[in-house]
């Protein structure tokens, strides 16, 4: 075996091989083998790098990705891939919003025609950083009250929060609190908390309030057919339970 880093295009290798001179079996002095010749290209090696669009992200956000090539030769091609698996992405550019906390991404190019070499080429390694979303829970989420009433809310916030914003404002006593009061509730309202974390990830929670109206029912009908009164039906934003509807006409008789 010849091995050598010292060479140069039209080097010229050949193998002789001598003999025991004592030896009576052997008829030639030495014997040389058939010849090489080397063609060494100068050109560079193919190189490829990668740089991500963040340092960080927070979870469910897209991250991107550039592969810096070089020397590449023609008709070239890369493979990307997270923790050793193919993203299925030949480009020289990967995004991705499925990225979970200590990701490996890497990039392997593909030398074409004219490189010094065609051997795969791999890139340096990008180790992500994914934080998570600040989860936001109100209680109590959905609850019904008379009109007129006040709910308190109590919050539970995962993480390290910075900031918070409810809305609306304006039915709060005080807005500017993880615990606020409501203002006497008058109609059906939707209360959202949204919560930035030291990381600058956001989250959401969602409350509702319901109003519960007093029953008004009508007492007669009249389905003539005329556009007045035809209809006898329950009005919209009551919570009852129907157990039973009988209908009777003018004279008492149980229609």
């Amino acid at each position: 075996i010849f091995t050598t880093s010292n060479i140069s295009d039209h080097d010229k290798i050949t193998c002789r091989i001598s003999t025991d001179p004592t030896s009576s079996c052997i008829s030639i002095a030495d014997a040389l083998s058939n010849e090489i010749e080397l063609r060494v290209n100068n050109g560079a090696v193919a190189a490829v790098s990668i740089s991500s669009s963040d340092p960080e992200i927070c979870t469910g956000e897209t991250m991107s990705f550039k592969a810096a090539i070089s020397n590449s030769g023609s008709n070239s091609r890369t493979q990307w891939t997270v923790n050793g698996i193919n993203a299925n992405n030949s480009t020289p550019e990967f995004k991705s919003d499925k990225l979970a906390n200590g990701d490996k991404i890497m990039c392997t190019l593909f030398p074409g025609a004219g490189a010094c070499s065609t051997l795969p080429v791999s890139s340096n390694e990008i180790i992500i950083m994914v934080h998570p979303l600040p989860i936001v829970q109100i209680e109590p989420s959905d609850i019904t009250v008379l009109p007129g009433e006040t709910v308190q809310f109590v919050t539970t916030i995962s993480g390290s929060p910075t900031d918070f914003t409810w809305t609306p404002a304006n039915k709060l006593e005080d807005p500017s609190s993880s615990a606020p009061l409501t203002k006497p509730i008058t109609e059906t309202t939707s209360f959202t908390l949204a919560v930035t974390s030291d990381k600058d990830c956001k989250g959401i929670g969602t409350a509702i309030v319901r109003t519960n109206r007093k029953l008004q029912m009508p007492n007669a009908f009249s389905p003539n057919g005329d556009g007045k009164n035809d209809v006898f039906k329950i009005p919209a934003g009551v919570s009852i339970r129907l157990d039973a509807f009988i209908i009777f006409d003018r004279w008492g008789e149980q229609v």
